[in-house]
């Protein structure tokens, strides 16, 4: 609330105006600080917990890329054994053929 004080009120009537819309003033800037603390603190919190989190899903991600790598791996190795043992048997029926005569 504002206190006012006519134009033609006397110096201490106006003097004490003054001081309580200062006291007013003051009062207001206390409280938005302390809004404004609070409101920091909790963003602070809620980055850092986010962060915490991300972290573990980045890591988790990571593990599951890796597992997946490494799962495949005996797949291809095997793709790759079957792939040589047909490279080889179909280049060798011609000589298998001239072996049998």
């Amino acid at each position: 609330m504002w206190h006012g004080s006519p134009p033609d009120a006397p110096l201490d009537q106006r003097v004490n105006a003054l001081e309580a819309n200062l006291k007013n003033v003051e009062a207001r800037l206390r409280s938005a600080e302390g809004t404004i603390s609070n409101n920091e603190r909790t963003f602070t919190y809620k980055l850092q917990q986010e962060s915490q989190q991300r972290g573990v899903q980045v890591s988790e991600l990571h593990r599951k890329i890796e597992a997946a790598s490494t799962d495949g791996l005996r797949l291809a190795a095997a793709g790759a054994f079957w792939l040589a043992v047909g490279v080889v048997l179909s280049t060798a029926s011609p000589e298998l053929l001239a072996l049998s005569w």
